[in-house]
């Protein structure tokens, strides 16, 4: 269970077992934020030993932290290191190359519909 650890100039730290005792600084940090923090790092620790998925609320909170606790989380192992992410014309082409399945014809409609796609005009052009 995650607990709030006080220091001296009001500097917070959040205290947990997982395996061992670690600890989290916090820095100068109110109370209320503290207290949230320590819990949701309680109910990550939980839904990981349990082999759950990400609740919605921890979930948000992880997508909202900045890049410094985020990444302070993952040195420890509590989550997974952000990634870049692709742009929209990077994943479609990543997309058509993993198709092996579809013929040479198929693979140019789809980089057809991917220029459609990434045009600069934004407009698609629907056709029956």
């Amino acid at each position: 269970m995650g607990s709030i650890e006080y220091r001296p100039k009001r500097t917070r730290v959040i205290a947990y077992v997982d395996k061992q005792k670690h600890s989290f600084p916090l820095g100068q940090v109110a109370k209320k934020t503290a207290q949230s923090f320590a819990n949701n790092i309680d109910t990550l620790l939980h839904e990981r030993r349990c082999n759950l998925p990400l609740s919605r609320d921890v979930s948000n909170w992880l997508a909202d932290l900045g890049d410094e606790l985020y990444g302070m989380l993952a040195a420890r192992g509590l989550v997974e290191p952000r990634t870049k992410a692709d742009t929209l014309e990077e994943f479609i082409e990543r997309y058509i190359a993993g198709r092996t399945d579809v013929s040479d014809r198929r693979q140019d409609k789809l980089r057809l519909a991917k220029r459609r796609l990434s045009s600069s005009s934004g407009m698609w052009i629907c056709g029956r």
